[in-house]
């Protein structure tokens, strides 16, 4: 059986530097951490993740992208953000404490996370302090790095609610936290940053030179001169790191120190809200996907120096729009796009250097 479930905002609570706290009376919690009431066919917006809240990109992309982030149960979306659903059996859950959903179901993207979701550990610690039986509800597979900033915020283990099905509960707090599509990264997060960069202690385990390497063996976005810039980097005495070889805090610590990052883009490019002021910043800019101008914001905000290095050859530019324009007609952009070989500029590199 399917539900069709339309948008729906309840009433503000409260609000708490500038955010809307809400309160989800017997509401169901999916796997994916979507709220919603079937026996009023409706869903809370600020509990599902920020691409469905944009009414824009969902009339766009809903034909191609019908499931928008749901992992564990079949959805698609109308242009008008209604949602039709696969209704599920669930277990009603009575306790005498209170829950606050900060996860939601883009959680698993770890960029989307670190920009959207972190912040709100910080909001459950701030609501907890007025609501001492606050509990925060968490995934059942949970990944290391979110246990990681649970603990670094001092959160305790009994203060935390495994959710391991499909639930109804009683009383659930939620808030409006989030970046705009994965487009901004809000006043308050940069605040929130700050306070976790300055719970890991100073390290100089890592150096000062850093280079963000990546695995091209998955072939998501491979660069073919990914050898020749390993060992250009390593002649210059920067550091080569792999960052899904550290922790958390690791991560944090090494951002915090550095003088000078380079990398290509989705090398942890998001951390960079660790990194000190007056930071020297070399994006290696992927041919395809260009985000320099979110990280721009970023670096603007934080008094980073940002350089890009990108694809400047005219002929390459037009046999790329080429390629986009065909795969679009396939509807096929985002796979054909991440297996997409390319090749970093070593001269415009080195001139930043």
């Amino acid at each position: 059986m399917m539900l069709l479930l339309s948008r729906n905002s309840l009433p503000v609570l409260k609000e708490y530097r500038g955010l809307e706290i809400k309160c989800l009376k017997n509401y169901i919690v999916d796997m994916d951490f979507f709220a919603y009431k079937d026996s009023m066919h409706i869903y809370e917006e600020s509990t599902v993740n920020e691409y469905i809240s944009n009414k824009g990109w969902v009339s766009k992309r809903a034909k191609n992208h019908p499931d928008l982030g749901f992992c564990y149960n079949k959805a698609s979306i109308d242009k008008n953000g209604s949602i039709l659903y696969s209704k599920q059996k669930y277990v009603t859950r009575n306790n005498d404490c209170d829950f606050f959903l900060f996860d939601y179901s883009w959680g698993h993207n770890y960029q989307h996370w670190l920009i959207s979701s972190l912040g709100r550990l910080f909001v459950y610690c701030e609501l907890k302090k007025y609501n001492p039986k606050l509990k925060l509800l968490i995934g059942d597979k949970m990944p290391k790095y979110k246990s990681e900033a649970i603990t670094l915020l001092g959160i305790s283990d009994d203060d935390l609610i495994c959710h391991r099905e499909v639930t109804k509960y009683r009383k659930i707090y939620t808030c409006n936290f989030n970046s705009g599509s994965g487009l901004r990264v809000s006043h308050l997060s940069y605040y929130y940053y700050e306070k976790m960069a300055n719970l890991i202690n100073f390290t100089d385990d890592f150096g000062r030179k850093i280079y963000i390497a990546r695995d091209d063996s998955r072939g998501k976005r491979p660069l073919i001169n990914r050898s020749e810039l390993n060992a250009l980097m390593t002649k210059r005495g920067f550091n080569v790191v792999f960052l899904e070889e550290l922790s958390f805090y690791e991560k944090i610590a090494l951002f915090k120190s550095a003088d000078i990052i380079i990398g290509d883009f989705s090398s942890g490019w998001g951390h960079i809200v660790f990194c000190k002021k007056f930071t020297k910043l070399i994006l290696l800019e992927h041919d395809i996907y260009k985000f320099q101008g979110f990280y721009k914001e970023i670096a603007n905000s934080k008094c980073l120096d940002l350089k890009v290095v990108e694809t400047k050859n005219i002929f390459r530019l037009m046999y790329l729009k080429f390629l986009k324009l065909i795969w679009t007609l396939l509807k096929d952009v985002d796979k054909r796009a991440n297996s997409l070989s390319w090749k970093v500029n070593i001269k415009e590199l080195m001139d930043f250097l």
